[in-house]
């Protein structure tokens, strides 16, 4: 009898379920030797449930009801030795590996069997110095059979154990010696599914005795020496819940990229390669309150492989790249009887939306998809070493973050050295005239952490009948923008009747009540009525003009005539989800211009802090890339300082006839200029990080 090793039981609390595992090769031959040990894992649950119930007397009675650790105890001996001296009518040799189970889950146990180990692919014990030499294994659990010479199985006395079996009723241990018809199974081998030799339905904390026998009979046609193999006994503890499991990245961006994603599932079984194990991504439908339909879900079957070198049952699957929603990532072990399922969500982020109206806060500050930049990026170093305003093509690409290939996550996740830059479409310019006309806009994350555009808002309407709605705009209810008095040029140069439609004549203030807005011809680079110098300066870092609007179209209305001062407008022509800069505070052009990137003291005439560059200049180049722009002069109609000066909205007024903005020009930069809001200025979106 040989004595391979001592034994050892793991006993560990841990929160999800539990799992014990036995496993020691098994040797035959002249000492052949069975030998078994085990790796356990807890099953801990814990539900807080306070009942809040009050009598007339406004007495509170107040329960908690907390389950403790659910706990899974699993020993067996640690060694089983079979030895025999083989003769011509067959020798049998009989050892006992007694196993000891509890567990405190109200569910209960299963207990399984099986191979395990570099040869689980055979159920045979193989010969340790020339593997074509076997003792082969037959029978099941539910039909056993008599061993015959070169066979070796194993048996549970009938009565020891809930499943049905063909086992008989008792079993003795014997040395080398006569044979006899006792009835044995085979263990089956690796790839087949485990046997499930006992369960209980319930808690079961007095520990369990189970006989295992483990038998072999050998004649002269058995060759020599000593076999092996290994046998895996796994115990699974149920609370009564099949969810423990653990996703990452636990939601995918990978909508509308066309492209998989990759998920590390993780389960807490622990159990060998060769278990079969199949995970599937299910819709809600499919999902069916976690009883899917799983022999008709082939398609939403991931492809998976089984990582190695962990204790536990971890697989690298590609997910699909599903549309936008809710999912379920189910995971079915069909050999152990259990599945685990978890609420899984494709979602959309900074670098995977394509519309503006998809933007929201929690997108824009989404820190697992998109990085707050430093305040410093504004500068760049040339190839003298001199740090200076970053205005090159070159060097802008070198700052930017745009995405990687499939356009879903981050180039550089976390780095705060990078601008996260995107580029969206406003689904209201391709039918608001009635034609297929698309126009996108370049989107960056700034400092200050919320969503800026950085290219000025060209949205054009030429029909009477379009209307701005909570779907599609910034508005809290449908608003017509009537076209009768709106003066709209279509090719850069606006004709005398829309200069005068600008115009206030003799009484200040005279059309703040209209529509007016004015184009700069199509959404390009360049302004068409420009040329020489002043074109070449408006299309730094190409920088599109856009439309100006007086303010009255920039807030749709809700910013009339006697508006409350520094109290911003409600609605305005912002797609939905952005906003008109606001008065003070997050989303303001004072906290992103003076105290988030610091580059002027205080409103008015300023230079650069830390620099020789005007503060105006860093404005016009990355990563705010607000250009010289100009805007129409409510004296005359006409579009001025176009290449020297920029103008835009924010969302307050000043007085009963100014409004605030920005503005800045070659000898300042002012954050809270005012101006009539008869005169049309630029518009830039912001989605704010919070109000």
């Amino acid at each position: 009898m040989t004595q391979l090793r001592g034994g050892r039981k793991i006993n560990k609390k841990r929160s999800g379920l539990k799992q014990s595992r036995t496993f020691r090769n098994v040797f035959m031959g002249v000492a052949p030797v069975f030998c078994l040990a085990f790796l356990t894992a807890f099953l801990a649950a814990s539900i807080f449930a306070p009942i809040n119930t009050s009598n007339a007397a406004e007495t509170t009675v107040t329960a908690n009801v907390t389950y403790g650790a659910y706990s899974l105890n699993l020993t067996a001996a640690s060694a089983v030795s079979l030895a025999l001296n083989a003769s011509s009518n067959g020798v049998m040799t009989v050892g006992e590996s007694d196993i000891s189970i509890s567990t405190t889950a109200p569910s209960g146990y299963k207990l399984y069997l099986g191979m395990t180990g570099a040869r689980s692919d055979t159920n045979s014990l193989i010969h340790t110095t020339n593997s074509a030499n076997v003792i082969t294994s037959s029978g099941t659990i539910g039909q056993a059979k008599a061993l015959t010479n070169g066979t070796w199985g194993y048996a549970i006395p009938s009565g020891s154990i809930t499943v049905a079996n063909d086992f008989d009723t008792s079993y003795t241990t014997q040395t080398s010696g006569a044979v006899n018809t006792s009835k044995f199974a085979a263990v089956p081998a690796g790839d087949d599914d485990p046997v499930l030799i006992d369960q209980t339905q319930a808690a079961n904390p007095t520990a369990k005795t189970i006989p295992v026998y483990y038998g072999i009979r050998a004649g002269f046609e058995t060759a020599t020496g000593t076999y092996s193999n290994k046998v895996l006994y796994t115990a699974l503890a149920d609370a009564g819940s099949s969810s423990n499991l653990f996703i990452s990245p636990d939601e995918s961006p990978a909508i509308g990229t066309g492209q998989s994603d990759t998920l590390t599932v993780t389960t807490t079984l622990v159990t060998t390669s060769e278990v079969e194990v199949n995970a599937y991504m299910l819709t809600s439908s499919q999902y069916n309150n976690g009883n899917p339909d799983l022999a008709n879900l082939n398609s939403a079957k991931m492809s998976c492989t089984k990582n190695t070198g962990i204790d536990v049952l971890q697989l690298t699957c590609t997910a699909p790249a599903n549309a936008v929603g809710t999912y379920y990532v189910y995971v079915d072990v069909p050999g152990y009887g259990t599945h685990y399922s978890k609420q899984f969500n494709y979602v959309y982020n900074f670098y995977n939306i394509t519309n503006m109206q998809q933007m929201t806060a929690n997108i824009c500050n989404d820190t697992k998809y998109v990085t707050t930049p430093k305040a410093t990026i504004f500068k760049g170093t040339n190839t003298n070493g001199q740090t200076g305003v970053i205005t090159s093509t070159s060097d802008v690409d070198d700052f930017k973050d745009t995405g990687n290939a499939t356009n879903s996550r981050p180039n550089h996740p976390g780095d705060p050295n990078y601008v996260p830059e995107t580029t969206l479409v406003d689904t209201r310019q391709t039918n608001i005239n009635g034609t297929n006309t698309t126009v996108s806009y370049r989107v960056r994350k700034l400092a200050d952490g919320n969503c800026w555009m950085t290219e000025n808002l060209a949205l054009n309407w030429t029909t009477t009948s379009y209307q701005f709605t909570t779907d599609t705009s910034n508005v809290t209810a449908t608003r017509k923008a009537n076209v009768a008095t709106q003066a709209t040029s279509t090719n850069g140069v606006p004709s005398t009747t829309e200069i005068n439609a600008w115009k206030e004549g003799a009484t200040a203030g005279g059309n703040w009540n209209r529509y007016l807005s004015r184009s700069n011809g199509t959404h390009t680079e360049t302004n068409p009525s420009q040329s020489g110098a002043a074109k070449t300066n408006l299309t730094g870092e190409n920088q599109n003009q856009g439309t100006y609007y007086n303010w009255y179209t920039a807030t749709l209305g809700t910013g009339e005539s006697g508006s409350t001062v520094g109290v911003d407008s409600t609605d305005d022509i912002c797609p939905k989800g952005w906003y008109l800069p606001r008065y003070s505070g997050s989303g303001s052009w004072m906290t992103l211009i003076r105290d988030t990137y610091h580059i002027i003291k205080t409103q008015g005439n300023q230079s650069e802090p830390e620099g020789n560059t005007g503060a105006n200049n860093t404005l016009h180049a990355f990563p705010f890339s607000l250009p010289y722009s100009g805007y129409v002069a409510r004296e005359s109609g006409a579009t001025v300082y176009q290449a020297t000066t920029g103008g835009f909205w924010s969302a307050a007024p000043s007085s009963t006839t100014d409004s605030r903005g920005l503005s800045f020009a070659g000898t300042y930069v002012w954050p809270e200029h005012y101006d009539y809001r008869t005169a049309g200025f630029s518009v830039r979106c912001v989605a704010r990080r919070s109000s």
